[in-house]
């Protein structure tokens, strides 16, 4: 089986040891000197971007797995993916708190697409970001339906995590 996977094939032997893709990355220095990431290079860059206090506790949590399996992905490359399809449900959580915050009767079992459009009438979305919205919605939509494993790289997955701390950040200031 291992032969056929695009990924490592997990076993007793070999899950906690880096993933084979990861140490092909390295540093590269002005000089031309390269140096290999290492696990710390990924905890300090993984952990770097933070959610200010206005965001509610529950959206932090979802937040922080998807922060989480994207940690793991070092051991585990698929744990990219897995992390940057959660701040899809990050986000679409986010716009079900923030609408009852603000009075939207069971906005919760409201559909996604109500959502945007409720915020952005209130003028918490504008126009060039409720692309951006409708393109989240449709990439989360398109997660449900998948017959095969994408795999992110760990940089794309890092740049998810930045911009949805900066859309929970302008979604929940105060």
């Amino acid at each position: 089986m291992d032969g056929k996977l695009k990924f490592k094939h997990l076993n007793p032997d070999n899950w906690l040891e880096q993933e084979n893709v990861i140490k092909h990355i390295v540093h590269v220095y002005p000089d031309g000197q390269q140096e290999p990431v290492t696990q710390a290079d990924w905890l300090k860059k993984f952990l770097a971007p933070r959610l200010p206090e206005c965001v509610p506790i529950e959206i932090i949590e979802l937040y922080e797995v998807a922060r989480g399996c994207m940690l793991y992905g070092y051991f585990f490359y698929p744990l990219y993916t897995v992390g940057h399809n959660q701040l899809f449900l990050v986000l679409d959580a986010a716009t079900a708190v923030k609408c009852e915050a603000l009075g939207m009767e069971k906005a919760d079992k409201k559909k996604f697409v109500e959502r945007i459009n409720y915020l952005l009438r209130l003028g918490l979305i504008d126009e060039e970001e409720k692309h951006r919205w409708e393109a989240v919605r449709s990439l989360r939509n398109s997660i449900v339906h998948r017959t095969s494993q994408m795999l992110l790289s760990p940089n794309f997955a890092l740049d998810g995590l930045y911009f949805v701390r900066d859309d929970l950040t302008k979604l929940f200031a105060e």
